[in-house]
């Protein structure tokens, strides 16, 4: 399926990205302003929206936004930050609850209370998404003999799974994990005969599918995977299509369930630019995509100015 670019340009900063997005359309992320080198978090609902120092990495489908600033988790619910505990946070699902990490530990923030992690999985992990049903993906750390390595986890019912790696491959990283279950990430792959390690994407449902060489970000509940193999790309139903871009290369971040992704781009003797992207709609999807445009429609009429 063919995707047109939209450039929401850098804000008037130096470089900008976009992170995330939820189902209506609004979109958050970072950029840098031309002043001092600190990252400044947003949104975009068809405006520009300025949330202050910090950065915004994830919002959930009651524009609910999360992320950090000043060593902080913090929840910007209509653009008015609140403090919740130290740390940063990643994800946020529809029911409000926040994955984030703190000094080596990660926690899920239910109701501002924390749940340590670390001590349910036995082992020091790095938080990455967690799905509405509960579940969370990350990294965790573990030693050998004589080398450190790093696995990608599922951590589900009180139950660690080590995702493990491709063939050969020393270490993984999960991204992101959708409502059943499925998760993607990228890991080293390093079969008999190669020299050095390659990255590959990967999607685990039981069992790991290598997409090939790049890396995987995100993954929504169609099953449809987004990231980076020379550049930004989105797999569907097993098939890989590089995303257009402004000229020089891209990367994709996040997809929402109508297939909206977001993420950066640039072009010659530009900065890095926040972009999205927009499916173009077949005869098969035409009502998805009218779903689509009124959702954004919507978000657009509920512009709401910071204070």
């Amino acid at each position: 399926m063919p995707y047109v670019l939209h450039d929401l340009g850098t804000f008037g900063g130096r470089y900008a990205e976009a992170r995330a997005v939820n189902d209506a359309g609004v979109i958050v992320g970072n950029y840098f302003p031309a002043g001092p080198y600190e990252s400044y978090a947003f949104y975009w609902d068809g405006q520009f929206h300025d949330l202050g120092p910090g950065s915004a990495l994830d919002i959930n489908n009651s524009g609910v936004i999360v992320g950090t600033s000043a060593g902080n988790v913090v929840r910007w619910i209509g653009g008015v930050a609140e403090v919740m505990a130290p740390g940063g946070a990643v994800a946020i699902d529809d029911s409000g609850h926040i994955l984030a990490g703190r000094s080596g530990h990660a926690f899920l923030l239910v109701d501002g209370a924390e749940q340590d992690l670390n001590a349910l999985a036995g082992k020091v992990v790095s938080p990455r998404d967690l799905s509405s049903t509960g579940e969370i993906v990350g990294v965790f750390e573990d030693s050998g003999p004589y080398f450190t390595y790093y696995h990608a986890f599922l951590l589900a019912g009180g139950r660690f799974t080590d995702i493990g790696t491709l063939s050969g491959g020393k270490n993984s990283q999960a991204s992101a994990i959708n409502d059943h279950g499925v998760v993607v990430g990228y890991s080293e792959w390093l079969p008999p005969g190669i020299p050095f390690p390659e990255t590959h994407a990967f999607v685990w449902d039981g069992q790991l599918h290598d997409l090939g060489p790049g890396y995987a970000t995100d993954i929504n509940n169609a099953g449809q995977v987004v990231g980076g193999a020379g550049g930004a790309c989105i797999w569907s139903d097993g098939e890989m299509t590089m995303l257009p871009d402004l000229g020089v290369s891209a990367g994709a971040l996040g997809v929402n369930d109508l297939g909206v992704v977001v993420g950066f781009s640039w072009g010659q003797g530009q900065m890095q630019r926040a972009v999205y992207w927009t499916p173009v709609p077949e005869p098969s999807t035409a009502a998805a995509m009218g779903a689509l445009i009124a959702a954004m429609a919507v978000s657009q009429s509920r512009r709401r100015r910071i204070r």
